[in-house]
């Protein structure tokens, strides 16, 4: 025994070779015969193996395709059905809008602007601007502040003749506009989503 962590390198295959599959086809003596795992080549060389065996009822099927086994008659294909791969996480399948967000998140990377507002939805300081993947905050502070500035126009602007302001209007004008910011400062098109938060809670963000 190699434990892994001492040579990862060291596998195992726990796939049978073409003698132990001829081997197993000569101890059971099948009547009918369906490869399965493998890709197409695969199963074609499996399927071949099973005919020089003297199986008679060899059928060759790929994802999606249904087989029917009858007590009498060859096996047959019969239909398809949906097939694909499930992404998976924490048991429960992820959705498509999910797997194509994480995919910009990998690519570009996620900028978010911050909105302190009141009670009434106005906000009350500048806005803040966090970048994780998209730049290096350090070195580019002052790019950050020019977008964070930017933000702090558009939102003016829009909500400059307003009585009351609603949330999720504000938030998109924000999003927008710090989207606009460096897609034309930076030529990218990063993630990027807008929090509004009660004045109360600013200093969490600080």
């Amino acid at each position: 025994v190699v434990p892994r962590g001492i040579e990862p390198l060291v596998h195992a295959s726990g796939h049978a070779t073409a003698i132990e599959q001829r081997r197993l086809l000569q101890l059971l003596r099948p009547e009918a015969f369906v490869p399965v795992h493998g890709g197409a080549q695969q199963l074609r060389v499996h399927a071949d193996l099973a005919r020089a065996e003297g199986v008679q009822d060899v059928l060759v099927a790929y994802d999606g395709q249904v087989v029917e086994v009858r007590p009498e008659g060859p096996l047959r294909l019969v239909g398809e059905v949906p097939t694909g791969r499930v992404h998976l996480h924490a048991g429960e399948a992820l959705p498509e809008e999910v797997l194509a967000e994480r995919g910009r998140l990998g690519a570009s990377g996620l900028a978010l602007v911050v909105l302190s507002v009141d009670a009434a939805g106005f906000p009350v300081g500048p806005a803040q601007v966090l970048t994780r993947g998209v730049t290096d905050e350090q070195r580019h502070a002052e790019l950050l502040g020019s977008a964070a500035a930017y933000v702090d126009e558009e939102v003016e602007a829009f909500v400059r003749p307003l009585a009351a302001v609603p949330t999720e209007a504000l938030e998109e004008v924000a999003r927008r506009a710090l989207a606009r910011f460096l897609r034309r400062r930076l030529g990218r098109r990063p993630l990027t989503e807008a929090l509004l938060v009660p004045a109360d809670m600013e200093e969490e963000f600080q």
